[in-house]
């Protein structure tokens, strides 16, 4: 599952940057490219605990629903990637911290009324509430995505 999400951040941010360039490309220099974006990093709260009582299956079957979850509460013209363990990052365009913290409440929203689904390999069917912290910052104004790319770093 780590490869898997690892390939899919790695071909997330070269997509990224592939519509940086062309941001850039229909822009002159002194554009700002997104001038009012902030940046989320989320991480699942107690992450270990769902290895430990649902094995690594479990783990990653939360790591895939969080994600999901992640996905469905952005426009989807904004930027998710998994950066690492059970952290993830998101670029919303257009949005200020404050919208930020409104989305990492309609996600923990969202998680405590879509609790994940996992059947273990006995067969028995856990329902799984998952909760995130996060926090939400501005990208300073005329900062390019590659900036905001490397806070995610």
């Amino acid at each position: 599952l780590n490869r898997m999400l690892g390939r899919r951040a790695r071909r997330d941010i070269h997509i990224a940057a592939d519509r940086i360039h062309q941001a850039a490309d229909e822009k002159s220099p002194d554009d700002q490219l997104y001038p009012h974006a902030s940046l989320l990093m989320i991480d699942i709260d107690n992450f270990k605990v769902y290895n430990t009582q649902y094995s690594y299956a479990g783990g990653d079957e939360v790591l895939r629903h969080t994600a999901n979850v992640i996905r469905n509460a952005v426009y989807d013209n904004d930027f998710v990637a998994r950066i690492g363990g059970d952290e993830f990052g998101v670029i919303l365009y257009n949005a200020s911290p404050r919208e930020g913290e409104n989305v990492i409440r309609r996600i923990n929203r969202a998680l405590s009324e879509q609790p994940c689904k996992y059947i273990d390999s006995d067969g028995k069917e856990h329902s799984i509430v998952v909760t995130v912290t996060g926090s939400a910052q501005i990208i300073e104004e005329g900062a390019s995505m590659k900036t905001a790319l490397e806070k995610l770093s």
